[in-house]
């Protein structure tokens, strides 16, 4: 063999060696810059997924809270009513009810933490709410005497208290507090003191 002949054999054993050489190095650091690259990107859609679970677990509680301002509001000034508390200037003339207008959202969102039954607990007190809203609106302010808007508040504070509502009757309105209240929810109702508690995460 001609020393041509082996130094061009050598030469090109040379090149393949360093091609196959720079290839496996050239696919190390491919693969590794993949894999850097999906590891950064599983981080984002883990962050991004961290975050969701913020947002949608601080619209529960935004929506319980929501919800127990309703029903807590509209329990104590049932109580008002009822034993005919009289404010200066407008006398027994009730207050306007105000309801969450989003509260129907707001009930839906809350369905992933409650069971059926105390979403339809809810749903039964908003029923009550909404009849007591109307006949206040539907109230003339001058004449009426208002038996519609205490008929829909004894119902609801019945409803809601069972055995305890003559217990509440008896007492001064000054000593009616919402947390006094909450202690004496009826058992199918406790899902109001759930709300307290979830608004407060």
């Amino acid at each position: 063999m001609d020393s041509t002949m082996i130094s061009g054999l050598v030469g090109c054993g040379g090149t393949l060696l360093g091609a196959l050489l720079g290839a496996c190095i050239g696919g190390y650091y491919n693969k590794m810059s993949a894999e850097k690259a999906i590891q950064a990107q599983m981080n984002i859609l883990r962050q991004q997924e961290i975050i969701e679970l913020q947002k949608e677990e601080e619209f529960v509680r935004l929506s319980a809270e929501a919800v127990f301002l309703d029903l807590s509001t509209a329990m104590l000034e049932g109580f008002n009513r009822l034993k005919g508390h009289e404010m200066m200037s407008i006398g027994a003339t009730p207050l306007p009810l105000p309801i969450n207008p989003q509260y129907a959202e707001a009930v839906a969102a809350l369905r992933v933490i409650l069971t059926p039954d105390e979403s339809l607990a809810i749903n039964r007190v908003y029923g009550l709410l909404h009849k007591i809203q109307r006949d206040i609106e539907n109230s003339n302010y001058i004449t009426s005497t208002f038996r519609e808007v205490e008929f829909g508040y004894t119902a609801l504070e019945v409803i809601l208290f069972r055995e305890s509502y003559p217990e509440i009757m008896k007492l001064d309105i000054d000593h009616i507090t919402i947390d006094f209240l909450l202690d004496k929810l009826d058992v199918k109702y406790l899902v109001i003191r759930r709300l307290k508690e979830i608004a407060t995460w």
